[in-house]
């Protein structure tokens, strides 16, 4: 399921990496990140570098992105109670 020439969606850059489509496991966990990564009250560099990131359901699953990116944007620890 990879492809070749397509923009990250995390990073933004076109290279000749190969790419991972979205499924939905991977869809909604990067959603979850997205949305603790927003409410987070402390501000530091690694907050703003994802606020224009779009995901959803519906347009998502036709992206990609390549497997480093997707590491870097998920290597947070989310609390159980958020």
């Amino acid at each position: 399921m990879s492809d070749i020439n397509m923009k990250c969606v995390f990073c933004g850059e076109n290279t000749l990496q190969k790419t991972i489509k979205f499924t939905l496991q991977t869809l909604q966990k990067c959603l979850n990140v997205l949305e603790y990564r927003r409410s987070k009250p402390v501000v530091r560099k690694s907050r703003t570098t994802y606020d224009n990131l779009e995901l959803s359901i519906e347009s998502s699953l036709n992206e990609v992105y390549y497997a480093q990116c997707y590491k870097l944007f998920t290597a947070i620890k989310i609390p159980r109670d958020f």
